[in-house]
């Protein structure tokens, strides 16, 4: 992610903690079905089917976080709060 696109300099902390609440808003939005029912509509949910600002922030994700820092905050985000289990799987 280029922030010099915005005409502003970052730092790459504060980019960090932005994109942080951002998944973590993501994840947790409109949490509406159990993970029962998720598991077993799961194979309906694709990359491919979804929509375009969801796969574009998860794409700036995997560039500005290790797989490690991604999985480390989707365990806590697991573990604290409700989730959208359609963006989570």
């Amino acid at each position: 992610f280029d922030a010099s696109l915005c005409g502003a300099s970052v730092s790459p902390e504060a980019l960090q903690r932005f994109f942080t609440h951002s998944l973590t808003q993501t994840l947790t939005h409109n949490p509406q079905l159990t993970v029962s029912d998720a598991v077993a509509l799961q194979s309906e949910w694709t990359f491919a089917k979804a929509g375009h600002s969801l796969t574009s922030l998860f794409r700036k994700l995997a560039v500005i976080f290790s797989v490690e820092q991604l999985l480390s905050h989707l365990q806590q985000v697991l573990e604290t709060h409700e989730v959208n289990w359609k963006h989570v799987l």
